[in-house]
């Protein structure tokens, strides 16, 4: 197999992929991915707006170094639960995919009930490890009496490692995996919606109340464990309607067959998961490390708004990526190429302007909007709105890598790209503050999109058997 430096890789992958001259409007595939992506984006956008109205209530009544003690936390949960979990969605869709296409729900019940299995076992060992965690190590972590020095009031009742462990109980609720493979599968996009618009509901209901009632960072922690529970919840229930309704429920006592191909998968989907750790959650605690709570809390800030543009990119990946898995399981390949181009085209049409009127305007409104405390982060603000705009206009290209089932080579991207990140982050926080951790995710986002470009143009020249459609995962 002929050797491809990476640049020329990405642009002749690109350049032998021009928009052709099919319509849209009448491709039923496209069809059907805009109305998925319709669904999920709305509740996105309706959550986003109200998740930064909490934000802007927590802001203002904490402080940016209360803020950001409740930023680590949350943080902190977060890289625990996913570290323990193991995220079976994608290997339900596309193993079930494959079942139902065969018309077999006796076997797609089965992969379910692996799933539930890997759920379950990721939910009860994530909470084990979040609370002894929290509670085990917040001393050499120096969380002991860190409220003080974030402005907040002394006592053993406030102490982070205790908060922690509460907010940490919410993990045993986190059985979303099984739940988030079956409604994408089957097509129940919109109870995504109205998931994620009753968390985002809620959260902001019970912040303005602690807003309200003069609470402090008990309540906004309460109202932020109660509202994640609920929405784990009602997933977990729509998912049981949606295989009632499709009569699934019948195959329950069905034999779990094909489970080896279902775990490998599974498997290199956690591992990919894992590595991404790095860029979602430890970005928080690098900054909580390398400076203090009060630029954690203006940190937290930035990515809040970022993910007013960010809020496209998980509701077009999760639709896109069933679409994907039967483009490449009917061997049509290059038409799902296709469609990466064309969405990034979109979204960048569709996020750039606004990208650049958050931050050309950023110096006027953050403080307004946040409090005066917060008003010097427009400079790192408007580098990270750069880095976005640009990450999720290649949304697309993950799910087409993970549907190809390059699950193996993409943990080696994601192993390269965040090593590096973690040291370029270290480095250029520790030396220019929030915009060198920016730098830091721009050099990341290049090496992820063209290694993966690279590994796709070398999988087409070496097309012997290597893009077989409905290939089981590369070795």
């Amino acid at each position: 197999m002929r050797r491809v430096p990476l640049l020329a890789a990405v642009a002749e992958w690109f350049a032998e992929d021009q928009l052709r001259g099919s319509s849209w409007r009448g491709d039923g595939l496209f069809r059907r991915l805009v109305q998925n992506a319709g669904w999920l984006l709305s509740g996105t956008a309706v959550a986003t707006v109200l998740g930064l109205g909490g934000t802007v209530l927590k802001a203002r009544a904490l402080g940016p170094g209360l803020f950001g003690v409740l930023a680590v936390i949350v943080a902190y949960v977060a890289i625990v639960e996913r570290l323990a979990t193991f995220q079976p969605a994608l290997a339900l869709i596309k193993y079930g995919a494959e079942a139902l296409q065969k018309d077999r729900p006796d076997e797609f019940m089965g992969l379910v009930k692996v799933s539930i299995l890997l759920d379950l076992i990721g939910a009860v060992s994530g909470m084990a490890l979040a609370v002894l965690g929290a509670l085990v190590l917040a001393d050499r972590w120096g969380w002991y009496g860190s409220l003080n020095a974030a402005g907040g009031v002394s006592g053993p009742e406030l102490q982070i490692s205790h908060m922690a462990a509460v907010l940490s109980t919410g993990i045993a609720f986190s059985l979303t995996g099984t739940p988030n493979g079956v409604l994408r599968l089957l097509d129940r996009f919109r109870m995504f919606t109205l998931q994620m618009v009753l968390t985002a509901g809620l959260a902001f209901v019970g912040a303005a109340a602690v807003y309200l009632a003069g609470g402090g960072l008990w309540g906004f922690l309460i109202v932020t464990l109660v509202s994640g529970i609920v929405g784990n919840l009602f997933l977990i229930g729509a998912s049981l309607v949606a295989l009632a309704q499709r009569g699934f429920l019948h195959y329950w006592r069905a034999p779990v067959v094909s489970w080896k191909p279902f775990l490998h998968f599974s498997g290199w989907t956690y591992v990919t998961s894992t590595l991404d750790i790095p860029v979602r959650q430890l970005d928080i605690l690098i900054v909580s490390v390398l400076t203090s709570f009060e630029l954690t809390g203006i940190y937290k800030i930035i990515k809040q708004v970022c993910a007013l543009l960010a809020g496209l990119a998980d509701p077009l990946s999760q639709a896109v990526y069933p679409q994907f898995a039967a483009l490449v399981a009917d061997g049509q390949e290059r038409r799902a190429r296709t469609y990466v181009l064309r969405i990034g085209a979109g979204i960048a049409a569709l996020v750039g302007p606004a990208a650049l009127l958050l931050a050309v305007s950023s110096p006027w409104w953050l403080g307004r909007v946040f409090g005066s405390a917060f008003a010097a982060g427009w400079l790192p603000l408007s580098a990270f709105l750069l880095v976005t705009v640009a990450s999720i206009s290649c949304i697309a290209l993950h799910p087409l890598f993970t549907a190809l089932g390059y699950v193996k080579e993409n943990a080696t991207v994601l192993l390269v790209a965040n090593g590096v990140y973690l040291v370029c982050a270290w480095l250029l926080t520790t030396a220019l503050g929030l915009a060198g951790l920016a730098l830091a995710a721009g050099v990341q986002l290049v090496l992820v999109v063209g290694l993966k470009v690279m590994y796709m143009h070398r999988g087409r020249a070496g097309h012997a058997g290597a893009l077989v459609p409905g290939a089981e995962v590369r070795t």
